[in-house]
Protein backbone atom coordinates (compact mmCIF):
# COMPACT_ATOMS: atom_id res chain seq x y z
CA UNK A 1 0.00 0.00 0.00
CA UNK A 2 3.02 2.10 -0.04
CA UNK A 3 6.92 2.18 -0.65
CA UNK A 4 8.43 3.05 2.19
CA UNK A 5 7.94 1.90 5.56
CA UNK A 6 6.18 4.78 7.66
CA UNK A 7 8.71 6.82 9.73
CA UNK A 8 6.71 7.64 12.97
CA UNK A 9 8.91 9.76 15.39
CA UNK A 10 9.33 12.68 12.99
CA UNK A 11 9.02 15.16 15.54
CA UNK A 12 8.67 18.53 14.06
CA UNK A 13 8.39 21.58 17.04
CA UNK A 14 8.45 25.18 16.35
CA UNK A 15 8.71 28.45 18.15
CA UNK A 16 8.21 32.01 16.79
CA UNK A 17 8.28 35.53 19.22
CA UNK A 18 7.26 38.92 18.41
CA UNK A 19 7.74 41.71 20.44
CA UNK A 20 7.16 45.59 20.11
CA UNK A 21 9.82 47.75 21.20
CA UNK A 22 8.18 50.76 20.53
CA UNK A 23 5.33 51.85 17.99
CA UNK A 24 7.64 51.32 14.97
CA UNK A 25 10.26 49.27 15.34
CA UNK A 26 9.39 45.52 16.08
CA UNK A 27 11.43 42.38 16.71
CA UNK A 28 10.75 38.65 15.11
CA UNK A 29 12.46 35.72 15.74
CA UNK A 30 11.88 32.14 15.18
CA UNK A 31 12.95 28.21 14.59
CA UNK A 32 11.93 25.38 13.65
CA UNK A 33 12.68 21.63 12.25
CA UNK A 34 10.85 20.88 9.39
CA UNK A 35 10.68 17.48 7.54
CA UNK A 36 11.04 16.46 3.70
CA UNK A 37 9.43 13.72 1.60
CA UNK A 38 11.95 11.53 -0.32
CA UNK A 39 11.80 11.92 -3.60
CA UNK A 40 8.90 9.86 -5.41
CA UNK A 41 9.33 9.56 -9.54
CA UNK A 42 8.89 5.95 -10.29
CA UNK A 43 12.48 5.68 -11.00
CA UNK A 44 13.86 6.86 -7.53
CA UNK A 45 10.68 4.68 -5.65
CA UNK A 46 10.40 2.00 -7.20
CA UNK A 47 7.10 1.40 -8.16
CA UNK A 48 7.87 1.25 -11.63
CA UNK A 49 8.70 -2.58 -12.12
CA UNK A 50 12.76 -2.18 -13.29
CA UNK A 51 14.80 -5.60 -12.27
CA UNK A 52 13.93 -8.69 -13.96
CA UNK A 53 10.74 -7.11 -15.11
CA UNK A 54 12.31 -5.23 -17.49
CA UNK A 55 15.74 -5.80 -19.37
CA UNK A 56 18.55 -4.00 -20.89
CA UNK A 57 21.76 -5.88 -23.03
CA UNK A 58 24.94 -4.12 -22.45
CA UNK A 59 26.88 -3.92 -25.66
CA UNK A 60 30.49 -5.04 -24.23
CA UNK A 61 32.68 -2.69 -26.11
CA UNK A 62 35.90 -3.72 -24.33
CA UNK A 63 36.58 -6.17 -21.39
CA UNK A 64 40.20 -3.70 -20.26
CA UNK A 65 38.97 -0.09 -21.76
CA UNK A 66 41.34 -0.39 -24.86
CA UNK A 67 40.86 -3.13 -26.84
CA UNK A 68 37.74 -3.53 -28.98
CA UNK A 69 36.11 -6.52 -28.04
CA UNK A 70 32.35 -6.04 -29.73
CA UNK A 71 31.74 -3.92 -32.97
CA UNK A 72 28.28 -1.66 -34.01
CA UNK A 73 28.51 -4.28 -36.95
CA UNK A 74 27.13 -6.89 -34.64
CA UNK A 75 26.95 -4.99 -31.32
CA UNK A 76 25.05 -8.26 -29.52
CA UNK A 77 25.95 -11.48 -30.93
CA UNK A 78 25.04 -13.39 -27.93
CA UNK A 79 21.26 -12.29 -27.98
CA UNK A 80 18.96 -9.80 -26.23
CA UNK A 81 18.41 -10.32 -22.85
CA UNK A 82 14.86 -10.98 -21.87
CA UNK A 83 13.54 -10.16 -18.95
CA UNK A 84 12.82 -12.91 -16.16
CA UNK A 85 10.32 -11.81 -13.84
CA UNK A 86 10.78 -13.72 -10.33
CA UNK A 87 12.25 -16.92 -11.64
CA UNK A 88 15.35 -16.30 -10.43
CA UNK A 89 14.76 -15.18 -7.11
CA UNK A 90 17.62 -13.56 -5.19
CA UNK A 91 19.72 -14.01 -8.66
CA UNK A 92 17.69 -11.44 -10.40
CA UNK A 93 19.70 -8.85 -12.13
CA UNK A 94 22.62 -10.36 -12.26
CA UNK A 95 25.46 -9.45 -14.51
CA UNK A 96 23.49 -6.24 -14.86
CA UNK A 97 23.44 -2.49 -13.25
CA UNK A 98 20.26 -2.24 -11.32
CA UNK A 99 19.04 0.03 -8.77
CA UNK A 100 18.04 -0.08 -5.19
CA UNK A 101 15.65 1.17 -2.48
CA UNK A 102 16.06 1.02 1.24
CA UNK A 103 12.79 0.04 2.93
CA UNK A 104 13.87 2.04 5.76
CA UNK A 105 15.21 5.56 4.89
CA UNK A 106 15.62 7.99 6.90
CA UNK A 107 13.37 10.92 6.35
CA UNK A 108 14.87 14.00 5.30
CA UNK A 109 14.65 17.18 7.52
CA UNK A 110 16.23 20.84 8.24
CA UNK A 111 16.41 22.69 11.04
CA UNK A 112 15.67 26.50 10.02
CA UNK A 113 15.83 29.54 12.12
CA UNK A 114 15.72 33.48 11.29
CA UNK A 115 15.96 36.83 13.51
CA UNK A 116 14.07 40.21 12.03
CA UNK A 117 13.98 43.71 12.84
CA UNK A 118 11.59 45.57 11.18
CA UNK A 119 11.34 49.46 11.62
CA UNK A 120 9.16 52.47 9.98
CA UNK A 121 10.95 55.57 9.39
CA UNK A 122 7.57 57.80 8.32
CA UNK A 123 4.49 56.98 7.29
CA UNK A 124 5.06 54.71 4.10
CA UNK A 125 8.76 53.82 4.56
CA UNK A 126 9.08 50.35 5.95
CA UNK A 127 12.91 48.86 6.61
CA UNK A 128 13.61 44.88 7.37
CA UNK A 129 16.46 43.66 8.63
CA UNK A 130 16.69 39.71 8.89
CA UNK A 131 18.92 37.01 9.29
CA UNK A 132 17.64 33.74 8.32
CA UNK A 133 19.26 30.53 7.97
CA UNK A 134 19.13 26.54 7.53
CA UNK A 135 20.51 23.11 7.81
CA UNK A 136 19.49 20.35 5.85
CA UNK A 137 20.10 16.70 6.92
CA UNK A 138 19.48 13.67 5.67
CA UNK A 139 19.33 14.91 1.89
CA UNK A 140 18.19 12.35 -0.61
CA UNK A 141 21.17 11.52 -2.89
CA UNK A 142 21.51 8.06 -5.45
CA UNK A 143 24.38 7.21 -3.99
CA UNK A 144 26.66 4.12 -5.55
CA UNK A 145 27.57 0.98 -3.70
CA UNK A 146 29.30 -0.64 -6.17
CA UNK A 147 32.79 1.58 -6.56
CA UNK A 148 35.76 0.58 -6.68
CA UNK A 149 37.78 1.07 -3.38
CA UNK A 150 40.41 3.79 -3.75
CA UNK A 151 43.21 1.54 -2.40
CA UNK A 152 43.04 -0.57 -5.30
CA UNK A 153 44.17 2.28 -7.30
CA UNK A 154 47.74 1.64 -6.57
CA UNK A 155 47.57 -1.62 -8.72
CA UNK A 156 47.47 0.87 -11.22
CA UNK A 157 47.16 -1.11 -14.91
CA UNK A 158 46.85 -4.31 -13.22
CA UNK A 159 43.24 -2.88 -13.01
CA UNK A 160 43.05 -3.10 -16.73
CA UNK A 161 44.01 -6.62 -17.28
CA UNK A 162 41.50 -9.59 -18.17
CA UNK A 163 41.92 -12.39 -16.06
CA UNK A 164 39.32 -15.59 -15.74
CA UNK A 165 35.49 -14.52 -15.09
CA UNK A 166 34.55 -16.99 -12.38
CA UNK A 167 30.84 -16.13 -12.99
CA UNK A 168 31.05 -17.93 -16.77
CA UNK A 169 28.40 -19.76 -17.01
CA UNK A 170 25.82 -18.11 -14.40
CA UNK A 171 25.50 -15.14 -15.88
CA UNK A 172 23.50 -15.10 -19.42
CA UNK A 173 24.81 -12.11 -21.47
CA UNK A 174 26.74 -8.54 -21.14
CA UNK A 175 30.36 -8.17 -20.18
CA UNK A 176 30.35 -10.69 -17.20
CA UNK A 177 28.99 -13.56 -19.65
CA UNK A 178 32.56 -13.70 -20.96
CA UNK A 179 34.99 -16.02 -20.70
CA UNK A 180 37.12 -12.96 -19.30
CA UNK A 181 36.54 -9.90 -17.38
CA UNK A 182 38.92 -7.03 -16.05
CA UNK A 183 40.25 -7.22 -12.82
CA UNK A 184 39.22 -4.11 -12.04
CA UNK A 185 35.51 -5.53 -11.92
CA UNK A 186 36.36 -8.57 -9.96
CA UNK A 187 37.60 -5.91 -7.27
CA UNK A 188 34.30 -4.37 -6.92
CA UNK A 189 32.32 -4.58 -3.90
CA UNK A 190 29.55 -6.73 -5.68
CA UNK A 191 31.71 -8.40 -8.54
CA UNK A 192 28.58 -9.85 -10.05
CA UNK A 193 26.84 -6.67 -10.90
CA UNK A 194 28.02 -4.33 -13.15
CA UNK A 195 26.82 -1.37 -11.28
CA UNK A 196 25.05 -0.90 -8.17
CA UNK A 197 22.98 2.09 -7.25
CA UNK A 198 21.00 2.71 -4.05
CA UNK A 199 18.05 5.54 -4.85
CA UNK A 200 16.61 8.25 -2.42
CA UNK A 201 19.73 7.08 -0.06
CA UNK A 202 19.74 9.88 2.58
CA UNK A 203 23.34 10.85 2.96
CA UNK A 204 23.19 14.55 1.82
CA UNK A 205 23.85 17.59 4.07
CA UNK A 206 23.74 21.22 2.67
CA UNK A 207 23.80 24.52 5.02
CA UNK A 208 22.43 27.92 4.44
CA UNK A 209 23.27 31.19 6.07
CA UNK A 210 21.67 34.95 5.04
CA UNK A 211 21.11 38.54 5.37
CA UNK A 212 17.98 39.82 3.72
CA UNK A 213 17.25 43.62 3.53
CA UNK A 214 14.00 45.18 2.40
CA UNK A 215 13.27 48.16 1.97
CA UNK A 216 9.67 49.25 0.77
CA UNK A 217 7.49 52.57 0.41
CA UNK A 218 4.31 51.14 0.93
CA UNK A 219 1.27 51.99 -1.56
CA UNK A 220 0.41 55.37 -1.05
CA UNK A 221 -1.44 58.10 -4.06
CA UNK A 222 -1.05 55.15 -6.52
CA UNK A 223 2.66 54.66 -6.03
CA UNK A 224 4.91 52.01 -4.06
CA UNK A 225 8.55 50.57 -4.48
CA UNK A 226 10.40 47.58 -3.03
CA UNK A 227 13.88 46.78 -3.11
CA UNK A 228 15.46 43.35 -1.72
CA UNK A 229 18.47 42.42 -1.25
CA UNK A 230 20.11 39.23 -0.31
CA UNK A 231 23.64 37.95 0.93
CA UNK A 232 24.18 34.59 1.39
CA UNK A 233 26.26 31.26 1.57
CA UNK A 234 25.54 27.74 0.45
CA UNK A 235 27.75 25.03 1.15
CA UNK A 236 26.66 20.96 0.16
CA UNK A 237 28.14 17.59 -0.25
CA UNK A 238 25.24 16.29 -2.89
CA UNK A 239 24.34 17.67 -5.96
CA UNK A 240 20.57 17.17 -4.96
CA UNK A 241 20.98 18.73 -1.89
CA UNK A 242 19.15 22.19 -3.14
CA UNK A 243 16.98 22.05 -6.26
CA UNK A 244 18.34 22.73 -9.36
CA UNK A 245 18.28 26.26 -11.56
CA UNK A 246 15.36 25.73 -14.14
CA UNK A 247 15.90 22.85 -17.00
CA UNK A 248 20.08 24.35 -16.36
CA UNK A 249 22.69 21.68 -14.07
CA UNK A 250 25.97 21.54 -14.57
CA UNK A 251 27.14 17.39 -14.74
CA UNK A 252 28.31 16.84 -10.94
CA UNK A 253 30.00 13.40 -10.17
CA UNK A 254 30.72 11.98 -6.97
CA UNK A 255 34.77 11.44 -6.85
CA UNK A 256 35.10 9.29 -4.05
CA UNK A 257 32.36 7.46 -2.64
CA UNK A 258 34.67 6.76 0.12
CA UNK A 259 34.87 9.89 1.47
CA UNK A 260 32.17 12.00 0.85
CA UNK A 261 33.62 14.44 3.35
CA UNK A 262 35.84 15.67 0.44
CA UNK A 263 31.94 16.57 -1.81
CA UNK A 264 31.49 19.32 0.88
CA UNK A 265 31.86 22.49 -1.17
CA UNK A 266 29.83 25.76 -2.19
CA UNK A 267 26.42 24.09 -3.67
CA UNK A 268 26.39 24.79 -7.17
CA UNK A 269 23.78 26.84 -7.00
CA UNK A 270 24.89 29.12 -4.87
CA UNK A 271 24.08 33.27 -5.49
CA UNK A 272 26.24 35.16 -2.75
CA UNK A 273 24.24 38.30 -4.03
CA UNK A 274 21.08 39.09 -5.47
CA UNK A 275 18.96 42.26 -5.24
CA UNK A 276 15.93 43.14 -6.94
CA UNK A 277 13.58 46.58 -7.66
CA UNK A 278 9.75 46.51 -8.18
CA UNK A 279 7.73 49.71 -8.41
CA UNK A 280 4.21 50.90 -9.26
CA UNK A 281 3.58 54.26 -10.23
CA UNK A 282 0.51 56.04 -11.45
CA UNK A 283 1.31 59.27 -13.21
CA UNK A 284 -0.29 62.34 -11.24
CA UNK A 285 -2.22 63.62 -14.84
CA UNK A 286 -5.54 64.36 -15.14
CA UNK A 287 -8.95 64.79 -13.20
CA UNK A 288 -8.57 64.26 -9.90
CA UNK A 289 -4.54 65.01 -10.13
CA UNK A 290 -2.14 67.91 -9.23
CA UNK A 291 -1.49 67.93 -13.16
CA UNK A 292 -3.94 68.84 -15.79
CA UNK A 293 -6.76 68.30 -13.22
CA UNK A 294 -8.91 70.72 -14.73
CA UNK A 295 -8.96 69.24 -18.30
CA UNK A 296 -12.62 67.91 -19.46
CA UNK A 297 -13.52 66.13 -22.34
CA UNK A 298 -11.58 63.99 -24.79
CA UNK A 299 -8.61 65.37 -23.56
CA UNK A 300 -9.39 63.98 -19.41
CA UNK A 301 -9.97 60.73 -20.88
CA UNK A 302 -6.45 60.68 -23.14
CA UNK A 303 -4.74 62.52 -19.63
CA UNK A 304 -6.13 59.68 -17.36
CA UNK A 305 -5.03 56.29 -16.04
CA UNK A 306 -1.39 56.21 -17.40
CA UNK A 307 0.64 54.12 -14.85
CA UNK A 308 4.03 52.32 -14.71
CA UNK A 309 5.70 49.68 -12.99
CA UNK A 310 8.52 47.03 -13.94
CA UNK A 311 10.96 44.75 -12.14
CA UNK A 312 15.06 45.19 -12.56
CA UNK A 313 16.62 42.44 -11.07
CA UNK A 314 20.22 41.13 -10.64
CA UNK A 315 22.29 37.58 -9.21
CA UNK A 316 25.43 36.25 -8.70
CA UNK A 317 26.86 33.54 -11.45
CA UNK A 318 26.93 30.06 -9.67
CA UNK A 319 30.00 28.13 -8.75
CA UNK A 320 31.87 26.32 -11.66
CA UNK A 321 31.77 23.00 -11.26
CA UNK A 322 35.05 20.96 -13.61
CA UNK A 323 35.27 17.55 -14.51
CA UNK A 324 38.40 15.64 -16.29
CA UNK A 325 38.68 12.33 -18.11
CA UNK A 326 38.44 9.18 -16.44
CA UNK A 327 42.11 8.68 -15.75
CA UNK A 328 40.71 5.22 -13.99
CA UNK A 329 39.85 6.51 -10.96
CA UNK A 330 36.33 6.68 -11.98
CA UNK A 331 34.31 8.86 -13.54
CA UNK A 332 33.76 11.22 -11.02
CA UNK A 333 37.30 12.46 -11.64
CA UNK A 334 38.43 16.41 -11.20
CA UNK A 335 41.58 18.39 -12.24
CA UNK A 336 44.40 19.41 -10.37
CA UNK A 337 45.07 22.95 -8.99
CA UNK A 338 48.06 24.34 -10.51
CA UNK A 339 48.30 26.55 -7.23
CA UNK A 340 46.64 30.22 -8.76
CA UNK A 341 42.68 31.42 -9.11
CA UNK A 342 41.32 30.43 -12.12
CA UNK A 343 39.43 34.03 -12.13
CA UNK A 344 39.93 36.38 -15.30
CA UNK A 345 40.56 39.70 -13.27
CA UNK A 346 41.70 41.35 -16.37
CA UNK A 347 39.81 43.93 -18.21
CA UNK A 348 38.58 42.50 -21.80
CA UNK A 349 35.95 42.42 -24.48
CA UNK A 350 33.05 40.97 -24.29
CA UNK A 351 33.71 38.20 -26.97
CA UNK A 352 37.54 37.05 -25.52
CA UNK A 353 35.36 36.83 -21.97
CA UNK A 354 33.03 34.48 -23.87
CA UNK A 355 35.67 32.33 -26.11
CA UNK A 356 37.51 31.62 -22.68
CA UNK A 357 35.56 32.31 -19.56
CA UNK A 358 38.37 31.49 -17.13
CA UNK A 359 42.20 30.47 -16.71
CA UNK A 360 42.04 26.75 -18.13
CA UNK A 361 45.74 26.52 -17.54
CA UNK A 362 45.10 26.84 -14.11
CA UNK A 363 44.15 22.91 -14.23
CA UNK A 364 46.25 19.96 -15.35
CA UNK A 365 45.16 16.37 -15.74
CA UNK A 366 45.84 14.13 -12.70
CA UNK A 367 48.35 11.13 -13.44
CA UNK A 368 46.39 7.95 -14.03
CA UNK A 369 44.79 5.90 -11.23
CA UNK A 370 44.68 8.88 -8.83
CA UNK A 371 41.84 11.66 -7.85
CA UNK A 372 42.41 15.20 -8.65
CA UNK A 373 42.70 17.41 -5.73
CA UNK A 374 39.92 20.29 -6.97
CA UNK A 375 37.09 20.86 -4.60
CA UNK A 376 33.34 19.42 -6.06
CA UNK A 377 33.06 23.06 -7.02
CA UNK A 378 35.53 26.32 -7.42
CA UNK A 379 35.53 28.64 -4.47
CA UNK A 380 36.52 31.87 -6.36
CA UNK A 381 35.49 31.24 -10.07
CA UNK A 382 31.70 31.65 -11.15
CA UNK A 383 29.42 31.85 -14.15
CA UNK A 384 27.98 35.02 -15.66
CA UNK A 385 25.97 37.59 -13.71
CA UNK A 386 22.56 37.55 -14.73
CA UNK A 387 20.80 41.13 -14.90
CA UNK A 388 17.34 42.19 -16.42
CA UNK A 389 14.90 45.01 -16.48
CA UNK A 390 11.12 44.28 -17.02
CA UNK A 391 9.07 47.15 -17.14
CA UNK A 392 5.50 47.83 -18.34
CA UNK A 393 3.19 50.66 -19.62
CA UNK A 394 -0.44 50.91 -18.51
CA UNK A 395 -3.49 53.38 -19.47
CA UNK A 396 -6.44 52.85 -18.07
CA UNK A 397 -9.77 54.92 -19.55
CA UNK A 398 -12.83 55.22 -17.99
CA UNK A 399 -15.21 54.62 -21.25
CA UNK A 400 -18.79 55.22 -19.18
CA UNK A 401 -19.82 54.20 -15.47
CA UNK A 402 -19.31 50.45 -15.86
CA UNK A 403 -16.74 50.32 -18.79
CA UNK A 404 -13.15 50.11 -18.84
CA UNK A 405 -10.62 49.91 -21.45
CA UNK A 406 -7.47 49.21 -20.87
CA UNK A 407 -3.97 49.18 -22.68
CA UNK A 408 -0.76 47.36 -21.90
CA UNK A 409 2.97 47.79 -23.05
CA UNK A 410 5.38 45.07 -21.72
CA UNK A 411 9.17 45.15 -22.72
CA UNK A 412 10.89 41.62 -21.07
CA UNK A 413 14.95 42.03 -21.02
CA UNK A 414 14.16 45.45 -22.28
CA UNK A 415 17.65 46.00 -22.87
CA UNK A 416 18.11 43.11 -24.73
CA UNK A 417 21.12 41.86 -22.52
CA UNK A 418 22.40 38.85 -23.57
CA UNK A 419 21.76 36.01 -20.24
CA UNK A 420 24.86 33.69 -20.51
CA UNK A 421 25.05 30.31 -19.04
CA UNK A 422 27.92 28.45 -17.25
CA UNK A 423 31.00 27.96 -19.61
CA UNK A 424 32.09 24.49 -20.56
CA UNK A 425 33.47 22.92 -17.45
CA UNK A 426 34.54 19.41 -18.78
CA UNK A 427 39.00 19.28 -18.84
CA UNK A 428 38.40 16.51 -21.71
CA UNK A 429 36.18 18.99 -23.95
CA UNK A 430 37.67 20.99 -27.19
CA UNK A 431 35.27 23.54 -25.57
CA UNK A 432 36.65 23.39 -22.25
CA UNK A 433 36.22 27.28 -20.20
CA UNK A 434 33.71 28.58 -23.61
CA UNK A 435 30.46 29.57 -23.51
CA UNK A 436 28.38 28.02 -26.29
CA UNK A 437 24.86 28.57 -24.22
CA UNK A 438 22.13 31.17 -22.69
CA UNK A 439 19.88 31.77 -20.22
CA UNK A 440 16.65 32.98 -20.69
CA UNK A 441 15.06 35.59 -23.27
CA UNK A 442 16.11 38.41 -25.74
CA UNK A 443 14.02 41.32 -25.06
CA UNK A 444 9.99 40.48 -25.81
CA UNK A 445 7.59 42.96 -26.41
CA UNK A 446 3.74 42.42 -26.31
CA UNK A 447 0.69 44.53 -26.36
CA UNK A 448 -2.57 43.83 -24.94
CA UNK A 449 -5.94 45.51 -24.50
CA UNK A 450 -8.82 44.87 -22.67
CA UNK A 451 -12.17 45.49 -22.33
CA UNK A 452 -14.09 45.87 -18.65
CA UNK A 453 -17.67 45.81 -18.67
Amino acid sequence: RYVYSWDRNNFAPRAGLAFTIDKNTVVRAGAGLFYAGLEISSTNTGTFATTGFSANTTMAASLDGITPYRYLSNPFPDGIVAPTRNSLGASTGLGQSINLWDNHPATPYGVQWNFDLQRTLTGNLLVDLAYSANRGIRLARERNIDALNPQYLALRTELQRVVTNPFLGQIASGPLSQPRVSQQQLLLPYPQYTGLTVMNDTSGNSTYHSLQLKVEKRMARGSGILFSYTASKAITDCRKALAEFGSYSQAINVQNWYDLRTERSLSDIDVPQAAALSYVLEFPLGPGHALLGGVKGIGAKLLEGWGLSGVASYRSGFPLALSAPNTGAGPGTRPNSAGRSAKITASRTRGAAIAQWFDTSAFTLPPPFTFGNLSRTLPDTRGPNLASVDISLLKDTRLTERKRLEFRAEAFNLANTPQFWVPDTSMGSLQFGQISQNSGLPRVVQLSMKLLF
